[in-house]
């Protein structure tokens, strides 16, 4: 949001996390950068669902280690 805010963007910049609600959106979501068909980049930010607070750091890190990271569109097939 603070992208579309100036206001909103000043108060993050001199933000701490002892912030309750926002220690608790920084914690809780995540971001992605989308390029679209006409080469735009779209951030998306999206809830992290809880179940991945019980995953392992080896898991996490296999997941990073073993997904194809070099191609477009890559990323998502092996996952399924």
């Amino acid at each position: 949001l603070a992208r579309h805010n100036r206001e909103l963007e000043v108060l993050m910049k001199h933000r701490t996390l002892n912030d309750e609600a926002l220690s608790y959106y920084h914690k809780h979501t995540a971001e992605i950068e989308i390029i679209r068909h006409d080469r735009s980049i779209e951030p998306i930010v999206f809830p992290v669902p809880q179940l991945c607070e019980f995953l392992t750091v080896e898991k996490k890190q296999k997941v990073f280690l073993t997904c194809e990271q070099d191609e477009q569109g890559s990323k998502v097939k092996d996952f399924f």
